[in-house]
This record gives structure tokens, sequence and C-alpha cells, in this order.
């Protein structure tokens, strides 16, 4: 698929919101019509895109080393910025931005750009100048995506990946599985695999060319799990196998555990963790060319020291020639000297590239499991790169056009995904309808529920935990192992708050708030002033900081926690970025009091009440959510109240 590289100078004018457009919710009576209406929320999607990028903006400087037919060498100011297979955008102005292109080469602090010629035409980028740059993965998910749109409706892009989206007479025959596994030992785990795992993956190495398989794993149940085992089976048969999600921590998590010499990871890692290290692109390219890299490394060093040498007594010389005529020549000397050190400092970074990137381009061919973001299977080194199977990992949360990136380049697919967890976060769309139309997992299932399999198993959380989201959320789909009944946060003291004792997995803490409006968004200062107690007495209490995380569904409140809380390592987030993430406490801060109908969507809700493995603490206001007895949060006040677990807050002294 070719790529389209994003040049912008205007967002895109604010519209109607796409869900009041022609009755609300998109349908596939039509593909064209879907098609328009997907490239109409894309386009509403960019404008929020790049005002975030203004604000949030990482800007690094940079140099330009080298500009050599389609590759752009800089030198930046940080090291270890950018990683084999990252999006590099230039900021040209206040509110313009601009992707350049994808790394093809990164060493300390020297990368090497792959950039198109329309690109470079319009930015002319000269060597010796200085440009900003920063991370603009977010602006090209929206040009590929754009751009696949554009290829399918020219009809130029024919795959049944994408018909098995759009073309309404397409069909998948009832799942049957064929392979029965012998070995159900976990991937670098001394464990076997439940039943409904094995079952799983049994069904993954059963796909036919054009089959879907779509694994339902709710939080817990062991979806990473699966995901290894899956890859590693199909490999040892002489697959190629993509693992892929639309986030990094997915990706990293699905590697970690597999054989070293059968993986590589494209793109950089969520975190630079030693167990993920030797799986990365460039660490294996690095390696496997040894002592032949070093010395042009070495070399290139050199002839660098040389040339600031050279520029210092350039300088010299020329204050000296402005009175002595016999400098001249010395100094037109020096400058030819400088000129052909330059350029076997430009020829060494070109002989580097072109061998780094031979291996690299080796490593891909030869491994046969790669592992890698949605975005990043459709850039260098990936793109003219195809698979047996493609597995897509938080699928749910990934939007059909970008999980048919990946789909495209393969014969057969398996999405894991929840249903019941977050949808694709799009700015501009509320309905849930519509978001379950725009997740491919959701829309998958909806139109293929016989291709679709439970995982029904939980293993992470104290059953206290999960028996509510089992019961109301997954209607009785899922159920505790017997080994959550053990699972207790452990304490160096008795704590201060008997609501904090570690036989009480879940306490709901009735707090005597306000809310006030912050914009568009809620804080609650009274709650956030009890959650920084409850925090306090934690950590007292020996529980590590990152291993507490607090949960609010307002950015207004997450914000005035932050505030507040002055510890690095405890996590303060919305519900939307906590999806995946797990903590040994989480602390929930409701901070609504008139509506709680943004609190009780089930999907948010859901990632809220799932994080914590040994403690969730809720914090609210039980008098106000009393009144909502019919919302899901309702009922999980009803759920504590049942079992002893609501605190007035400030609570009594401890007995």
């Amino acid at each position: 698929m070719k790529k389209m590289y994003l040049q912008t100078n205007e967002p895109p004018e604010e519209g109607p919101h796409p869900s009041e457009r022609g009755g609300g919710q998109p349908t596939h009576s039509n593909p064209s019509d879907f098609l328009g209406f997907l490239k109409d929320v894309l386009l509403r999607e960019k404008r929020y895109v790049i005002n975030e990028l203004m604000e949030e903006l990482t800007v690094y400087d940079a140099e330009v080393v080298d500009v050599t037919r389609n590759v752009v060498d800089l030198r930046l100011s940080v090291p270890n910025v950018f990683e084999v297979g990252d999006v590099v955008g230039v900021v040209q102005g206040l509110n313009v931005v601009q992707v350049l292109g994808n790394v093809l080469e990164s060493i300390d602090h020297y990368v090497s750009v792959y950039s198109p010629k329309e690109v470079l035409e319009g930015l002319k980028p000269e060597v010796g100048s200085r440009i900003r740059v920063f991370d603009a993965e977010a602006l090209q998910s929206i040009d590929l995506q754009m751009r696949l749109i554009d290829l399918i409706e020219s009809g130029q892009l024919r795959s049944p990946a994408v018909d098995l989206f759009f073309d309404e007479s397409y069909r998948q025959p009832d799942l049957e599985v064929r392979f029965e596994l012998k070995d159900v030992k976990a991937v670098g785990e001394e464990i076997a695999l439940d039943e409904y795992q094995v079952r799983a993956v049994e069904a993954a190495l059963s796909l036919s060319d054009g089959e879907v398989l779509l694994v339902i794993g709710p939080p817990g149940t062991g979806k990473t799990r699966v995901v290894r085992k899956i890859a590693y089976m199909l490999s040892n048969r002489g697959e190629k196998v993509l693992i892929t999600s639309h986030a990094n921590i997915a990706v990293d998590n699905a590697v970690e555990g597999l054989p070293v010499d059968s993986c590589l990871r494209v793109g950089r890692p969520e975190k630079i963790l030693p167990h993920i290290h030797p799986y990365m692109l460039s660490y294996k390219a690095k390696t496997a060319l040894g002592e032949a890299l070093e010395l042009i490394e070495r070399r290139i060093e050199e002839l660098r020291r040389k040339y600031a040498e050279l520029v210092r007594w350039l300088d010299y010389l020329s204050i000296r020639s402005e009175k002595q005529l016999r400098y001249e020549g010395m100094k037109l000397k020096t400058m030819e000297e400088l000129r052909l050190t330059k350029s076997l400092i430009t020829d060494l970074i070109k002989e580097r590239r072109e061998l780094i990137n031979e291996k690299i381009m080796e490593l891909v061919e030869k491994t046969p499991i790669i592992a890698s973001t949605l975005i990043k299977s459709q850039l260098k080194p990936l793109e003219n790169v195809n698979f047996d199977t493609v597995v897509i990992d938080e699928s749910s949360q990934a939007s059909l056009t970008l999980a048919l990136l990946a789909m495209v380049k393969g014969r057969k697919w398996v999405l894991i995904g929840d249903h019941k967890q977050l949808l694709p976060i799009f700015k501009s769309v509320k309905d849930l309808r519509v978001q379950e139309s725009l997740s491919a997992f959701v829309n998958l299932l909806k139109k293929y529920p016989n291709r679709a399999l439970w995982l029904k198993i939980h293993y992470r959380s104290n059953s206290e935990i999960i028996d509510f989201p089992a019961k109301y959320i997954y209607e009785g789909n899922i159920r505790a192992s017997p080994t959550c009944r053990e699972l207790r946060l452990k304490l160096v003291k008795k704590p201060k708050y008997e609501f904090l004792n570690p036989d009480k997995p879940v306490v709901f803490i009735d707090v005597d708030g306000r809310e006030e409006r912050v914009g568009r968004s809620l804080v609650n200062e009274a709650e956030a002033h009890v959650v920084v107690e409850i925090l306090k007495e934690l950590l007292e209490c020996g529980v590590k900081p990152e291993e507490v995380g607090v949960i609010t569904p307002y950015k207004a409140q997450r914000n005035y926690l932050r505030k507040l809380i002055n510890v690095r390592d405890i996590e303060i987030k919305t519900v939307d970025g906590f999806q995946g993430r797990e903590k040994d406490v989480i602390v929930f801060s409701l901070t609504a009091m008139e509506d709680f109908k943004f609190v009780s969507n089930p999907n948010r809700l859901n990632v809220a009440l799932t994080r914590p493995k040994y403690k969730l603490i809720v914090v609210g206001n039980a008098r106000a959510l009393s009144r909502f007895k019919w919302s899901l949060a309702g009922q999980f006040l009803t759920y504590v109240f049942e079992r002893g677990r609501v605190y007035a807050w400030p609570p009594s002294s401890n007995p």
C-alpha cells in the first residue's frame, strides 16, 4: 500500500457532529456511504489531533547533516529519541506541523529519515540548517487511514480483509476447530493454558485463508498468553506472523516471553525495559553487525572531532588574515580540508546507513514473528512485508480502518478484544452505537457472531473485585478462578482506616462533596482531598507508589488531583488512559453528583472497576448515587452496601 504523508496548514473547519447526520448511526447497507462517513470522522479527528499536538508537543532541535535522494540525515540535540520505524514530524511555524517521514536508522544523536519526494520539495531542507522535530505517529495514523479509504473507494485496493467489513454478501463459515493442541504449556511460563485458552489457540491454528477468528477476552482472562501461544505455534509450522495493536504496551506485553531469536519488535516500546531490548530491531541489527559497525562509528567520531578542530582553526586564521596576508593561504588550505573532511563524514554516514538497512531487511525477512503497532505495519521497514496470519490485540479499541492497515497484509486474521471495554476514541463521536460501528472488533462480532470464542476464567483480581463485572457487565460469561479468593493486598502495618483492611477488597468511601463545572468537565475538590489522604496512608503502610493508580472519568478532576499529589510514580489518569493496565490498588474518584450517565457508561465503568488486583477504593457521594439505582454505578453501590463496605468520611477511629 502506498503511504500518504500529511502536509497540514489549515485544520478542517468544525462541522456538524458526525452522529447527528443522516439519522445518527451509520450502516453498511451502502458501503460507499459508510466509507464517506468514516472519512468524515477522520477529517474531524485530524483537527483534534493537530490541536492536541500543538498544546502538548515535545519538540527536539535537530541539524540537517545530509540530504541524499529520499533520505534526510539529522543530528538531534537529545540522543535515542527515535527508533527504527518511528514517524518524524517537523514544526514549521505557529500551529503548522508536517510529517517528514519515518526512521530508517537511529544511532545515539543521529537519525536517518525516509521522506517522499513531494515532502522534500516542499520543505527544501538544507545541509547545516536547523529544524524542530517531534513524534508524529498520531498525525500519520489519520493520514494512512484516509489513504486506505481512497484506495478502497477507487478500487485500487482489493483484499478479503476489506470484504470482511464492506461486502454484505461476504460470508464466514461456522467456526470449526480441526487442530488438537498437544503442548498446552504457556510460552515462557511454567503454567498450563486453561480449556478456553486452549480452544482459542486451536481455533487459530485451524484457520483457512480468508477466515477470521474473534476471541472475546475480558480483563484478566489471559489474552496476552493466548496471543503468544498462537504466534509461537504458527511460527513453528513455518508461518510468518504479525502481532500488532493500536497500543505499544499491548505489543510489548505480547513479545515478552517469546523466543528472542524468533521475534522482532519494530518501533519504540512503551518503556525501554531490559527484557524488551533484545527483541528490538535496531538492537538486533547493531549487535549482528558488531565490529564492522563499531569501526565506521569510531571513524565518524574521529572525523567529527577533526572537523570541529578545523572550524576553530579557521576562525583563528580568519581573524589573523585580516591583519597579515600570509595567513590567507593557510585559510584557503584549511577550508579545502574542511570540505574534504565533511565529504568523508557524509560518505561514512551513507555507508553506515546502507550497512544497517541491509541487515534490517535481512532480519525482517528471516524472522517469523514481527511485532509492531498497526501504524508501523504500513511503514518502512514493513511496508512491503506480507504475513500468513495477523494477530491484533486490544482490537475493540482499534477503528476498523486502523485495523485494516495491518489486516490487508495478511491471509488469515485473529482479533482479540472485548466489546465491553473502551471502544475507539474519536473526539467527534459520542454516540455509543456509532462507536461500536467504528470498532474493528465489535463490527466483526456483530457481523460474524459464529466466529467468536470466549476466554472465561479470570485470574488477575480478587474474586470480590471481579464478581460485580462478571455478573452485571459480562452477564455470567466469565468467572473468577478459585485462586482469586486468596489474592490480598500486603501491608507492613495495620492501617489507620478500617476500609484499608486487606480483607475488604472492595470499598466505597462516602464523601459529602460538591461538583463544580470547569469548561466541559467536572471537578470535586472534597473527593480529591480524600483521595490524597487515602494515598498517604497506603504509602505509610508500605504500598509502593508505582503499584497505585488513581482513576477519574473527568479531565478537570485528573488535573486537580495531579496538582495535589506530588508522588511521581503514582499514575493519575482518566479511564481512557488505563485500558490494558493493572495496579495492586485503584482509587476511583466518581466526581459527579448531579448526573451519573457519563460515569455509568458500561464500557468506561468496566475498565475502571477491573484495573486493581487486590484493592478497589471508590470515592463518591452515596446519597447522590442512590438516586440513580437503575444505573450501573448505582448497582455497584448496592453491591458494596450489601457487603457492608460503605464507609463515611471522615471515618471513625480504628477499633
